[in-house]
């Protein structure tokens, strides 16, 4: 329980802290959107799962006509896919509703060490009041095992419902789905909640977080992963 209080301790200090003014992330949960970060902001991107997978960092930097995102992870954590490393990436709007991106990770642990890719796009569009996501993927695994050593081609989806009753800050509910054509996987459902109580502040809150059964070739083996909750995303841009 400690380690769930320090979180939320860093959460209301962040809120009442931070005092930039720019959008969004350009990211849902677990998956990339078309938008793109400011040119020349910085924002912080801190991930606390209510599980033993670790917790983990990033950055999004608007630079170079794009956002450049840098990710660092122990052992046990995950971003953009990938485990027990650190990557870098880029991403690179093409349009209002489509941008492409790419990422280079470094794993390395006691046993095994090496570099694994990944590129995707993503395609964002509203219609009404809701906001559908769609961002296919490929990464391959070839030193971690964390997909069993197969290139696979993910393709994740999203939609995003405004709260209109919350009427301090800006509120949304968030479902997501990955799909993937690797056995070794099994298919994501995420839900939750998106809170930005200030300009520069976003707070997400997985509410509820299946990964199925990764199969008995995945690494960690055979678990079925839910998380109620499942865990908090927060982000802070300067």
């Amino acid at each position: 329980m400690k380690h769930y209080y320090s979180i939320l301790l860093f959460v209301l200090t962040a809120c009442l802290l931070v005092q930039a003014a720019v959008a969004e992330p350009s990211r849902v949960f677990s998956q990339e959107t078309s938008d793109i970060e400011a040119a020349g902001s910085i924002s912080l991107d801190l991930d606390y799962p209510f599980s033993p997978v670790g917790a983990t960092t990033g950055l999004r930097i608007g630079a170079f006509d794009g956002v450049v995102l840098i990710n660092s992870h122990p052992e046990t954590g995950t971003r953009m896919g990938f485990a027990n490393s650190s990557s870098i990436g880029y991403k690179r709007f093409v349009n209002n509703k489509f941008a492409v991106y790419g990422v280079v990770s470094y794993y390395d642990d006691a046993v095994d060490s090496g570099t694994d890719f990944a590129i995707g796009a993503a395609y964002t569009v509203k219609s009404g009041t809701l906001t559908y996501n769609i961002n296919p993927e490929i990464i391959t695994d070839e030193v971690s095992g964390t997909r069993g050593l197969k290139n696979t081609v993910f393709v994740k989806g999203s939609v995003l419902v405004p709260l209109t009753a919350v009427k301090v800050g800006k509120a949304s509910a968030i479902a997501e789905f990955n799909l993937e054509n690797n056995n070794t996987l099994d298919s994501i459902i995420n839900l939750g909640l998106r809170w930005a109580p200030r300009k520069d502040v976003t707070l997400d809150f997985v509410v509820y977080s299946d990964r199925g059964n990764p199969g008995a070739g995945a690494n960690p083996p055979d678990s079925i992963e839910k998380g109620i909750p499942g865990w908090i995303k927060a982000n802070i841009r300067f």
